[in-house]
């Protein structure tokens, strides 16, 4: 049999990669902002996902904050769905530039 092609090599994503993939394929949608990006990140230790927020320097900070509390809401209700809620994380950092 031939030699599978390295994209074609099977694996199983864990909880935690797989509810990244749905935080950064879903949210978009769902709550947008230009001036504010996002992208969730499984941290190494199985548990944590990572909110990582970039904003310009002179976007007003309650704006930034209130948009970190929509979003971790988002996570806890997508994690609940999941039944992942339990045992999950966040970790928020900001980058403002």
């Amino acid at each position: 049999m031939a030699e599978r092609a390295p994209g074609f090599e099977n694996y199983t994503p864990s909880r935690l990669e797989w509810l990244a993939v749905l935080l950064n394929s879903l949210l978009p949608y769902i709550y947008t902002d230009e001036e504010i990006n996002k992208v969730y990140v499984p941290k190494d230790d199985g548990k944590t996902i990572v909110l990582m927020v970039r904003y310009p320097k002179d976007l007003d900070s309650k704006i930034v904050e209130e948009h970190i509390e929509h979003m971790k809401e988002h996570i806890k209700e997508l994690a609940a769905i999941n039944k992942w809620d339990s045992w999950l994380e966040i970790e928020v950092t900001q980058d403002p530039v």
